[in-house]
């Protein structure tokens, strides 16, 4: 039985079973917090299922099978998972861009893409996130197939909408183009993260990053609004 199909559960964002056992809850998370500690710091190819469930301590070695049934299935509950937790800060950041009268400031829109992951950090203040979202996007389409990226976001509005406002401002470019430039821009985002933790092992530097993080987002709109070639 697939721990995450349990029923008498909570369905996540794309319609999957979820067990409301805290127990039950509490051990996912634990395994989806090694599993993308160890996939940012090795890649995909580099964690087995065993040593994530021994990273996560679960006297079990086939934990991540019970509860994930596969390192795909793994993956994109890890995906899933951030997506979700970002979900309510987009909303929140659409809602205010609409109230200044923002929503067609490509600045303004890759601030919202890019910023709620400054929040996914452990206990370090770091962001092993970043690291696995780099994976994620460099060695699969966000959702499997070619469908574009807002197909990954289903059940995550905020995401999709705040997608459609930053291709809405590259209508000048192929959307072969467009889309290339966007998922260019959130690696850009990512690999300042991931730079960051490098420099900074026993902790992040909050202020430091901050400015950085700013001055990224501006080289990301100078990149995505230019002109095709």
């Amino acid at each position: 039985m697939d721990g995450v199909m349990l029923l008498g559960g909570e369905e996540d964002r794309k319609g999957r079973r979820r067990s409301q056992r805290p127990e039950v809850e509490a051990t996912r998370i634990r395994i989806l917090r090694a599993a993308e500690r160890l996939y940012a710091e090795r890649g995909f190819d580099g964690a087995s299922l065993r040593e994530i469930a021994i990273a996560a301590n679960q006297g079990n070695n086939n934990a991540v099978q019970y509860h994930f049934g596969s390192r795909d299935r793994l993956i994109e509950a890890i995906f899933d998972e951030r997506v979700a937790e970002m979900e309510a800060e987009r909303t929140a950041m659409l809602a205010a861009a609409e109230r200044d009268g923002k929503l067609e400031d490509l600045p303004t829109l890759l601030a919202i893409l890019s910023l709620p992951h400054l929040s996914l950090c452990d206990a370090k203040g770091h962001h092993p996130h970043a690291g696995f979202l780099v994976h994620y996007l460099t060695r699969r389409t966000p959702d499997g197939t070619g469908r574009g990226l807002s197909c990954a976001f289903l059940g995550a509005p905020a995401m999709v909408r705040l997608l459609d406002l930053i291709q809405a401002r590259l209508t000048d470019l192929p959307a072969d183009i467009a889309q290339t430039r966007i998922m260019l821009c959130a690696l850009m985002f990512l690999n300042l993260l991931v730079g960051h933790d490098t420099a900074h092992p026993q902790g992040g530097a909050p202020a430091v990053l901050a400015r950085h993080a700013t001055d990224t987002v501006a080289a990301m709109a100078a990149a995505l609004g230019g002109p095709a070639i």
